[in-house]
């Protein structure tokens, strides 16, 4: 079993402000063992100070460790997180219609399975507003916990797409956009503000192109229509219809569980 003895070196001390205390943590190799024993044995209040937080500083041997535990004045309140959103979407080119509503001229057909403004030769298309959902969410770390394996996750995860239900969203609709962050102080306790930006895309099934039906896509796949040449002998000119779809993904999964915001 761990115990947990005060060190009596180190002390640092800000009269009535402030303490940080080292204590070793001894016979126990397992790094959990030794967090538990901090829990369970180290004081949550220090000559009128409250205890903020441990950590582990050092590993001497095998069954020895040093571990810090911060005291201040007041309890510690942790900030709100914060959440912000907008739905102003985006943009995207398509050259697909929905549906054709109308058709006006000698020429006017409606063989072209829905084809945006062809002019001959190419389907031209038009650009439309899409609904893409994005969001911030602004939380609060140690310093302790910015680790370099830490930021790499942040780096890594950055331009890819949930490969798990994320903050309500299926898999396949989340894409990270990346983090900013701030710290303001250098003292221990002073924490780490990261703003984590997303944007989601829905997810959709039972897509129709022209003629080919049974399209399913992810919210940030890539619907891609290829066109062939086809005459139409009613009013005497070649069209260009839809006769392929390809759906392609255009961004890696990730495991957003790693962030550290909750899933």
């Amino acid at each position: 079993m761990a115990i947990v003895k005060e060190a009596w070196v180190n002390r640092n001390e800000v009269i009535d402000e402030s303490a940080e205390i080292t204590y070793y943590v001894l016979e126990t190799a397992d790094e959990d063992a030794v967090k538990t024993a901090c829990e369970a044995d180290i004081p949550e209040d220090y000559d009128g100070l409250i205890k903020r937080h441990t950590r582990i500083t050092a590993r001497l041997n095998e069954t020895t460790w040093v571990v810090i535990a911060y005291f201040t004045k007041e309890p510690w309140i942790w900030p709100d997180t914060r959440l912000s959103f907008d739905t102003t979407g985006g943009t995207q080119h398509i050259t697909q219609a929905i549906e054709t509503i109308n058709s006006y001229g000698s020429k006017a057909t409606a063989e072209n399975k829905g084809a945006i403004g062809f002019d001959g030769k190419n389907v031209r298309g038009c650009d439309i507003a899409v609904p893409v959902f994005k969001w911030s969410e602004t939380h609060y770390f140690y310093d302790f916990q910015i680790t370099d394996a830490f930021k790499a996750i942040l780096r890594n995860l950055t331009g890819r797409v949930n490969d798990d239900t994320f903050k309500s969203f299926s898999a396949g609709e989340v894409l990270f956009l990346g983090v900013s962050g701030n710290r303001q102080g250098d003292d221990d306790g002073d924490l780490w503000e990261l703003t984590f930006n997303f944007a989601s895309s829905p997810n959709r099934t039972g897509i129709e192109v022209g003629d080919i039906t049974g399209i399913a896509k992810k919210g940030w796949e890539y619907l891609d229509i290829r066109y062939a040449d086809e005459a139409d002998e009613a009013t005497s000119q070649v069209l260009r219809k839809p006769n392929a779809v390809y759906i392609h993904r255009t961004y890696y999964d990730g495991d957003f569980s790693t962030l550290g915001i909750g899933t």
